[in-house]
């Protein structure tokens, strides 16, 4: 995201500053200074949640992403060679546990 983005580094270094600023403001009970802290940092927070959009969606990334998943699950069965059928039945655990929740 950095390589993509200089700037990500020194907007993720503002939001941690603003998050400082905000808990000082906060100790002095000072609300203005704390909802212009608050704009600043959902503005900076948006620009670093699209910039995390535009690496997610980089075709190069999404290879690497591809292409680890795939040695991982490849050294998981060379372990345990049970690993596909037991990662369809977390699958199916998963999904079931998801359709209790939503008639609940």
């Amino acid at each position: 995201m950095i390589k993509e983005n200089p700037s990500v580094k020194k907007e993720i270094a503002q939001e941690n500053e603003l998050r400082k600023e905000y808990k000082a403001a906060q100790a002095k009970d000072s609300k203005k200074k704390m909802t212009a802290i608050a704009q600043k940092y959902q503005g900076i927070s948006q620009d670093l949640q699209t910039a995390q959009q535009k690496a997610i969606q980089n075709p190069k990334l999404l290879k690497e992403k591809t292409n680890f998943q795939q040695e991982l699950l490849a050294k998981m069965t060379e372990i345990e060679p049970k690993t596909p059928q037991l990662m369809k039945e977390l699958r199916s655990l998963s999904q079931e546990l998801q359709q209790t929740r939503q008639q609940n």
